[in-house]
C-alpha cells in the first residue's frame, strides 16, 4: 500500500506496479513525463489521488483474462485528474481500462485535449464518474471511448455526468463506440453541452 505520497518530476511514469492486492491511495501525482499511475494484475485498487500535469494519460488499469472471461476486479475509485495528456495529446485518456472487469467509478476527469476515460476488452463497470471540460482539442472521437472490437462486449456505461465535450469548432462525441464495437450497454447517463452526437 501506498498511502499519502507525492510522487513527481519523473521522466517516466509516476507509480507503476504490477501484482495483485496492490493499494496507491490519497497520493498526488504530477509533473510525470508519461503516465500518472500503472497498475497491472488482480484485486488493485487506485482510490481517492489526485493526476495532473502528466506527459500521456492519468490513470492505466489492466487485469483479468480475456480467452477466460476472469475479473481482474481493479478498481479506480473517488480519483481526481486533471490537466494531463500535454506532450502526446491524443490517445491518452484520464483512465484507460485494459482486460476483463476493471471498475472505474465516482472519478473527476477535466480539462483534456482528448478522452476522459478509454476501454478495451470486456465487461468493465464505468459508473458515477463526472466528466466535464474534456475532448477539448479533437473532433472524431469521444469522452469515453472504445472501438474495433467486435468481441469486445460486457462493458456497462452508467450513471455518468458528461459535460462541454468538445471545444472551439471541434464536434466530438459524448460516449463513443467506434469501428463495429460489439455489446456495449449504456443507460442513467446525463450529458450537457456535447459538441456532436
Amino acid at each position: 500500500t501506498f498511502d499519502g505520497f507525492e510522487f513527481k518530476c519523473a521522466r517516466n511514469s509516476g507509480v507503476v506496479l504490477s501484482g495483485n492486492g496492490n493499494t496507491v491511495k490519497n497520493c498526488l501525482v504530477r509533473n510525470v513525463a508519461i503516465n500518472g499511475i500503472v497498475v497491472d494484475g488482480y484485486e488493485n485498487t487506485v482510490d481517492n489521488c489526485e493526476v495532473t500535469r502528466t506527459g500521456c494519460g492519468g490513470i492505466y488499469v489492466r487485469g483479468g483474462d480475456r480467452q477466460t472471461l476472469n475479473h481482474s476486479n481493479n478498481k479506480v475509485t473517488n480519483n481526481l485528474i486533471h490537466d494531463f495528456s500535454e506532450v502526446f495529446q491524443t490517445g491518452q485518456p484520464g483512465i484507460r481500462l485494459d482486460g476483463v472487469g476493471n471498475i472505474c467509478a465516482h472519478n473527476e476527469i477535466y480539462n483534456t485535449p482528448h478522452q476522459a476515460i478509454a476501454y478495451e476488452g470486456n465487461s468493465h463497470l464505468i459508473e458515477y464518474n463526472y466528466l466535464h471540460e474534456v475532448v477539448l482539442y479533437s473532433a472524431d472521437a469521444g469522452a469515453i471511448y472504445t472501438g474495433r472490437d467486435f468481441a469486445g462486449y460486457g462493458t456497462v456505461t452508467r450513471y455518468n455526468i458528461l459535460k462541454n465535450v468538445g471545444g472551439k469548432d471541434l464536434h466530438p462525441e459524448g460516449i463513443y463506440w467506434d469501428d463495429a464495437q460489439g455489446g456495449q450497454t449504456a443507460y442513467g447517463n446525463i450529458l450537457v453541452n456535447i459538441g456532436h452526437w
